[in-house]
């Protein structure tokens, strides 16, 4: 099955000329004509335009997949863009005579043209040709633009296409046992996922016990020479500290949904003098209480000595913001000898209210703590990755490269305009990821690189480092060409960071021939 999901995204413009730069010259392949068959609907589909084999991967036309998927296919020549929808299109016309002409080589001219899919920009990761006017992609970049699966069978030489949901697709036909498997494989895996889920959410119920958590209580009360609380008995409390864990996934706040204070309950008053514990994010009681002892409010809860009786709350929802949530609920009884809510150590519900308000505080600054921590650790990680992102380090890596495959070394840039324009290519493709600029113009046609270099430029986005970029480029035959190009002398690189964006890290190599040399 051949569907690949594209997590970093390359790109490359290449010039070959060896002085001065008028745009970029198109770099040709040779295509060889194939003659395998397509399925689709458990019949044959013949494409209208050639099936085309390059550099070992198979190629066909984005019009002749339209028109086999029954879709919308546009070409805006004023953005000299490609927009494809899922709008049902009545072309599906199929040529009775499809152009095949045995082993022939066709010319295929290199292109670098935006896609997009219902209204998303895709990018391929295999090369982008044009052939007599049509646009060919390879069929890997065509499942993952499409969201489709694409079966190549060995056995029988043959493709069979199988849509997603989006597609106008009906998998009937001779292929029907095919697409009856993948369904019923489908339909396994999710029963298996749902399974798997009922089963971990059942062991969770039995592992998240009020009972299991007395137990940790009582434990950590021990280790700090407290007596040990006993579970209260009434079933209206208990029933009520599980609606507190459903209600804090709702509201995480010791106020109700209603507006009315935790504490505040009826049951409550008439019964104990209470405090309250809130957890959520972690799935255990294991988690909960831990979490709870690290934290000053919640500790001084579970270990006051004037506390006789406690429940826990249980409540999970994976479709909530945090998933698991978790309530104790501390109080003294009244018919507790020796431990009335009168007396010489009385407690007041207004008294357990202005705790829990303490409690928040705490826990309001516990969050603006951690908030500022990971504020800190980001601009230690930014700062790190720009000292170790630098146009020093990316040469070096640029030069072994090429010592590595027999080539002369380069050179940095020295012009101080191109290298403050190769870091702002780097901060422009986190908006737009193509060689054409925010304003419309090429990359390529910027003032100051027309007066001293003819020049190829590398973009990548998704990995931090210089390091991964460089990985990724060697592994790109275009960007790899560009790298070890014979006429280049000089090279510069930009780096840029934006955790808002769509790929976060972006990465741009400038390559030039000096007019000097």
């Amino acid at each position: 099955m051949i569907k690949k999901l594209l997590s970093k995204l390359l790109v490359t413009v290449v010039v070959v000329s060896a002085v001065g730069i008028s745009d970029v010259e198109a770099r040709s392949y040779n295509a060889k004509t194939a003659d395998f068959p397509i399925y689709m609907n458990g019949s044959l589909k013949n494409p209208e335009f050639y099936k085309l084999v390059v550099d070992g991967r198979t190629y066909l036309s984005i019009r002749d997949i339209a028109t086999i998927l029954g879709i919308e296919i546009d070409w805006n020549s004023s953005e000299r863009a490609v927009y494809i929808s899922d709008t049902p299109s009545e072309n599906t016309n199929y040529s009775s005579s499809p152009k095949y002409y045995g082993n022939k080589i066709i010319k295929s001219t290199e292109v670098t043209i935006p896609i997009y899919t219902n209204g998303i920009r895709k990018y391929s990761n295999n090369l982008e040709l044009m052939v007599e006017g049509r646009l060919y992609l390879s069929i890997r970049d065509i499942a993952d633009m499409l969201d489709i699966d694409i079966d190549w069978d060995n056995n029988s030489k043959s493709i069979y296409i199988v849509g997603n949901s989006n597609t106008n697709v009906d998998n009937k036909g001779v292929n029907v046992e095919k697409n009856d498997m993948i369904k019923k494989q489908q339909n396994t895996t999710q029963e298996n996922k749902e399974i798997k889920k009922e089963q971990e959410l059942e062991k969770l119920k039995q592992q998240n016990t009020a009972e299991e958590m007395l137990r940790l209580v009582n434990e950590f009360r021990a280790e700090n020479g407290k007596s040990k609380l006993e579970l209260m008995p009434e079933r209206e409390i208990q029933d009520y500290t599980n609606l507190r864990a459903e209600e804090i996934s709702k509201l995480f706040s010791h106020t109700r949904p209603d507006g009315s204070s935790a504490l505040a309950y009826s049951a409550l008053r008439d019964f104990y003098t209470a405090g309250e514990n809130i957890y959520a994010g972690r799935m255990t009681v294991y988690d909960a209480i831990e979490g709870w002892k690290k934290s000053p409010g919640h500790r001084s809860n579970m270990l006051d000595d004037r506390y006789t009786h406690m429940y826990y709350g249980y409540y999970y929802s994976p479709n909530s913001k945090y998933g698991s949530y978790h309530v104790q609920i501390f109080g003294i009884s009244k018919n507790k000898e020796g431990k009335q809510a009168t007396g010489s150590n009385p407690i007041k519900v207004g008294e357990d209210e202005e705790a829990i308000k303490k409690q928040e505080e705490l826990e309001k600054q516990r969050q603006q703590n951690a908030a500022e921590e990971e504020r800190i650790k980001k601009e230690k990680e930014s700062e790190e990755l720009k000292q170790q992102n630098t146009a020093e380090e990316m040469l070096r890596l640029v030069n072994e490269f090429r010592e590595e495959n027999g080539k002369a070394r380069l050179e940095l840039i020295p012009e101080r305009e191109i290298q403050d324009y190769t870091n702002l290519r780097a901060e422009e493709i986190s908006r737009v990821f193509s060689h054409t600029r925010p304003d419309g113009s090429s990359a390529l046609s910027y003032s100051g690189l027309r007066g001293f270099y003819a020049v190829g430029e590398n973009i990548y986005a998704g990995s931090k480092t210089v390091y991964d970029a460089m990985e990724g480029w060697k592994n790109s035959s275009g960007h790899r060409n560009n790298m070890l190009n014979d006429n280049y002398t000089h090279m510069y690189y930009g780096y840029y960071h934006n955790d808002n964006s769509e790929y976060g890290d972006y990465h741009v190599q400038l390559f030039g021939t000096s007019s000097n040399n």
